[in-house]
């Protein structure tokens, strides 16, 4: 976590050491690591913290940087949010991909082609497929709507950012934000979208990034009084209905890495958690990019308010009491409240019904991000920007036929 630190790494953690050691040499001083932004290379090189400034990890999110920097175009910069995507694909792939730049990786491939002929574009979810499926039709030259259900952009990557130490998300957001506004993507918020308001539109393709939905539960004892999904409790943080911190502990279940960031996010808001998984301690937060989950293992095992059953269960809730089974034994614990972070489910029904043959639609439906298949935020963006290559080269060569059928008429 000293070498490719994780995302709670503090912008510019290293400076203080190679200003020491600046202090002590007579040649040139580098320093690297976490220096994201261009204030924050400018303000080291004015204090003498170092004479040169390395960039990594930032150079793959965006080779363009220093470009932008020095025309005073810091806003424009595609954001590093240490998050390792590169790291971990280049180890499982042997290839150098980025989250947030799916550009990274396919240089060769060059940039998506303009649309020879018109095309209408609806794209339904502002997470990070979809804003990305937006941004890229717009700038192959189709007429491009975004329609989110919430009130604001961003969808799943509002819960990424939330929990503590994660804000590096949060300006990635504000960035994807930014370049819809550069846009001319149409954005609709509050968007209620039904089969016949897309149908209506007239649309050549239609984009599902939709996400995921709450998943069931059967529970007894649970209900919407004292109890939430983990996502739901996430986006709406710290404004989300709780008990009062003394009220008593916060049962969370689930301890994937939703569940262990809830229960950070929790204790950061003062509140004892009950942490419980059905998997043994060492497959706590498993799916998680290895530095960061044991950047965040350590934190949250050490921290006090937190109390972890592994292997176990929830029956039931009763009278402010959970029954929890582990392995052999039973346990009885009060709790204020639960959080449920067992997974969810892909958000995929108005595409089922729009892309039924039976609907009769006469415009392509394509699904992606966690609607499609769950998985991380760089799986997405590529997912995104592959389906609009693929989408403006088809296009184009239709209309290249209908050109050639056209020539020998």
């Amino acid at each position: 976590d000293k070498v490719l630190d994780p995302m709670s790494a503090p912008d510019g953690w290293r400076l203080p050491y190679s200003r020491r050691i600046r202090q002590v040499c007579n040649v040139p001083i580098i320093t690297v690591g976490q220096i994201r932004h261009p204030d924050t290379a400018e303000q080291a090189l004015r204090d003498g913290d170092a004479d040169l400034i390395a960039l990594g990890r930032t150079l793959l999110a965006d080779p363009e940087w220093s470009n932008k920097a020095r025309a005073g175009n810091a806003d424009a910069i595609i954001p590093c949010t240490s998050c390792n995507f590169c790291v971990a694909n280049g180890f499982a792939e042997n290839s150098i991909r980025c989250a947030n730049n799916p550009a990274t990786g396919r240089e060769l491939d060059g940039e998506i082609p303009q649309l020879m002929a018109p095309a209408r574009a609806i794209v339904l979810g502002s997470g990070p497929a979809g804003i990305t499926a937006a941004l890229s039709l717009a700038a192959a030259g189709a007429h491009t709507s975004l329609l989110e259900c919430q009130n604001q952009l961003g969808g799943g990557l509002i819960v990424s950012a939330a929990p503590p130490f994660k804000d590096k998300l949060e300006r990635y957001r504000q960035y994807l934000i930014r370049q819809l506004q550069a846009s001319t993507v149409n954005v609709e918020l509050g968007a209620n979208t039904s089969e016949q308001d897309i149908a209506a539109r007239q649309p050549d393709i239609v984009v599902f990034a939709t996400g995921s939905r709450s998943r069931p539960h059967n529970f007894n004892g649970l209900d919407i009084h004292n109890s939430c999904d983990a996502f739901d409790l996430l986006n709406t943080l710290p404004s989300h209905p709780l008990p009062a911190p003394d009220a008593g502990p916060i049962l969370v279940l689930g301890g994937g890495e939703t569940g262990c960031e809830t229960c950070e996010a929790l204790i950061a808001q003062g509140y004892k958690v009950i942490l419980s998984s059905r998997s043994p301690a060492r497959q706590l937060a498993r799916s998680a990019e290895m530095i960061y989950r044991n950047d965040l293992l350590q934190r949250l095992l050490a921290s006090p308010q937190l109390e972890l059953i592994c292997n176990s269960e929830l029956d039931n809730v009763h009278g402010g009491i959970a029954q929890l089974r582990a392995s052999d034994e039973v346990l009885n614990r009060a709790i204020s409240y639960c959080v449920l972070a067992q997974g969810r489910d892909r958000e995929h029904r108005l595409h089922d019904a729009l892309s039924t043959p039976s609907t009769g639609s006469n415009f392509e439906c394509a699904l992606i991000g966690d609607a499609h298949t769950m998985g991380r935020i760089g799986d997405a963006v590529d997912e995104a920007h592959q389906l609009v290559r693929r989408f403006v080269l088809s296009r184009n060569a239709a209309a290249n036929l209908q050109i050639e059928i056209s020539n020998r008429e």
